[in-house]
């Protein structure tokens, strides 16, 4: 008998403690900071243009199957509480709608997506003026943003839905963004974080302090803008503006009115084009255009060698001036074109049998092809240039 008590209590011990943890179990379940309730947010915003302002997390911009934009804010990581942050939204024809950071308390942002740190100092962000001053609203003090330290772990990932035709700014601090089968005049600006924009038609917008743009099967006007990053882009119908202080530029299948493409350090390339209008400036870099039809191109570059392979010489012109490096001219068989070439230290070789009015020295030369359709001048400070007509 006294064992059976004894068992019987520890029974009742036992069924009394698996009882306390379910009823823990229950409330936390209605309490929990993480629910999935808690977590996340959604809008329907009638207006004619939208921006959001976001200092950490993804955003993915899809279209809308109505009038309306829909927005889902899905806040992240590990102090996700959903009321560590504020989202203050300002209805009207320009709707705004700013996630608000508790900056007052924390300087230091853990953010596993990120790769590395990245600091934002000399912000200004109580001045309108100023990328991100509604999203901080804080003193000018530095805040920093890393993978794997900080003192809080939370961030805001949206998903967006565009209506066709209609106008979104997305600015954000720390982040990737990507944009697909889009129709409307989009904006992603990041402090940091990879950009793309695949299948989208508008006035397109990429700009990133530090990360790579990708624009895939797109029309209309293409700006893009990184500090630091490289660009790629296929398939691309309208005119392109390229401005890149550190980083390639890798473009091909483009009929553009103007292709322009600026880098202060990093290579460029272009393969198969049409386009009124190119003109490429780097600091610093090779540049290479192969399969181009084009009537104006200008090529600059202080540092770096250029290789042009023309598949045509409509009227216009051909203008490379390079400070410091090589050029390499190919010209189509039956090519139309007044050809002037000057090195400063340099050989000029050239092998075109049609050629005729030939002029050359040690380091110019002049010709003509054809009826001198297209007007090419070559300039060098330092290196030699290289002149052949297809085989």
């Amino acid at each position: 008998m006294q064992k059976i008590k004894c068992y019987n209590g520890r029974a009742s011990i036992v069924g009394l403690t698996l009882f306390a943890f379910t009823i823990l179990a229950i409330l936390g379940a209605f309490n929990s900071p993480t629910n999935a309730a808690d977590r996340e947010r959604s809008w329907h915003i009638d207006a004619r243009s939208l921006t959001i302002r976001n200092m950490i997390g993804s955003v993915k911009v899809e279209p809308a199957s109505g009038n309306e934009f829909v927005v889902t804010a899905v806040i992240g990581g590990k102090n996700s509480d959903g009321h560590l942050l504020e989202f203050k939204l300002d209805e009207g024809k320009s709707t705004l709608l700013n996630v608000v950071y508790p900056l007052d308390k924390y300087r230091k942002y853990k953010y596993p997506e990120h790769k590395g740190k990245t600091s934002f100092s000399g912000w200004n962000f109580d001045d309108d003026v100023s990328v991100l001053s509604k999203v901080f609203r804080a003193s000018n003090k530095k805040i920093t943003v890393s993978n794997n330290s900080g003192e809080v772990e939370v961030w805001c990932d949206f998903h967006i839905q565009i209506p066709e035709g209609k106008v979104l700014k997305v600015e954000n601090g720390v982040g990737k963004m990507d944009a697909v089968d889009a129709v409307g005049d989009i904006t992603l600006d990041t402090a940091s974080g990879n950009l793309s924009f695949t299948n989208c038609r508008g006035e397109l917008t990429a700009d990133t302090g530090s990360g790579d743009v990708s624009v895939k099967q797109v029309g209309g006007e293409i700006l893009i803008d990184t500090g630091s990053g490289d660009v790629e882009g296929t398939d691309i119908k309208g005119p392109i503006d390229i401005d890149t202080g550190s980083g390639d530029v890798f473009l091909k299948e483009m009929q553009c009115a103007q292709i322009l493409v600026d880098t202060g350090s990093g290579s460029v390339q272009l393969f198969n084009f049409i386009s009124d209008k190119v003109d490429v400036d780097t600091g610093s870099g090779d540049v290479t255009l192969d399969g181009v039809s084009a009537g104006y191109i200008n090529i600059d570059t202080g540092s770096g060698d250029v290789e042009v392979i023309l598949d045509e010489t409509p009227r216009g012109k051909l203008l490379v001036d390079t400070g410091s490096g090589g050029i390499h001219l190919e010209l189509p068989r039956d090519a139309s074109a007044e050809l002037q070439a000057d090195t400063g230290n340099g050989k000029i070789h050239f092998k075109l049998p049609e050629a005729v009015d030939v002029t050359t020295s040690k380091d110019e030369l002049e010709l003509t092809l054809g009826d001198g359709d297209l007007d090419i001048e070559l300039d060098t400070g330092s290196g030699n240039i290289r002149i052949f007509s297809e085989s």
